[in-house]
């Protein structure tokens, strides 16, 4: 057996349902390696210089060419909530994490399995994909990532005005609150919430913006602290229509 056929074939490359790229093909005992069009492959013709052909269209027996690949996993590099990841090849494996701690499996074996983040704390983690094959076992790792469950919106919020808050996308659906302050929820939306300042009771008023979310059975809370502010005209200012506070002249 060529040592070229050895090396793709101990474990460390899958072989491919049809055509792909970038790939290593081979056929008999002649490798090549694949381009971005189906039809035409570079190869080497022994003590000949390196070539671009079609196919089949080289000076040895080549009829069926085999396509292989270094395995990777495909999936998302940060999760919001959960993510789904495979073989690049669809081929079934087992799957492991770690730390469990920080994510769950939805399966340990199978073509492809969902990562769910257990809290959204920034937490780093290694999914393995564990390959068997006659030839052996090989393991393949990806490198996952938490988001961190923050609250994005203003800081200030003036009188008769509104203010909307964002989650990170795929965020687990929770509760949206106010506590303390002079603001009222006005509309909801999953992952967006927009609050409004009609009362002009305190000046400052510190109000909390507050989303939490209950994941096996552990509840995760994020907090935004947002001042609402009754903001007068002066009579020698003017008022800055994005903040609206008044400005004075100098």
């Amino acid at each position: 057996m060529k040592k070229h056929i050895k090396f793709i074939e101990d474990g460390s490359y899958v072989l491919m349902p049809s055509y792909y790229h970038p790939a290593i093909c081979v056929s008999g005992d002649h490798s090549a390696i694949t381009t971005p069009h189906p039809d035409t492959l570079i190869s080497k013709w022994n003590n000949g210089p390196l070539m671009k052909h079609l196919l089949n269209r080289n000076p040895f027996s080549t009829s069926v060419w085999k396509y292989y690949v270094r395995p990777s996993i495909t999936g998302p590099e940060m999760l919001s909530s959960a993510g789904t990841f495979q073989l690049i090849n669809g081929q079934s494996v087992s799957w492991s994490i770690y730390p469990s701690s920080g994510f769950s499996l939805s399966t340990s074996t199978g073509a492809s399995t969902t990562v769910t983040a257990i809290g959204l704390n920034g937490q780093s983690g290694t999914l393995t994909a564990t390959i068997t094959t006659a030839q052996g076992t090989t393991q393949v790792t990806r490198s996952i990532r938490a988001s961190t469950l923050t609250i994005s919106g203003p800081d200030l919020i003036a009188s008769s005005c509104s203010g909307t808050y964002t989650l990170p996308a795929g965020t687990p659906s929770g509760t949206w609150q106010v506590i303390g302050g002079d603001l009222t929820p006005a509309s909801y939306t999953g992952t967006s919430f927009t609050v409004s300042h009609t009362a002009n009771i305190n000046d400052p008023a510190n109000t909390t913006i507050q989303f939490s979310f209950t994941q096996n059975g552990q509840t995760y809370t994020a907090n935004k602290n947002v001042v609402a502010r009754i903001t007068p005209v002066k009579a020698a200012g003017v008022v800055d229509l994005a903040t609206h506070q008044a400005q004075s002249y100098v």
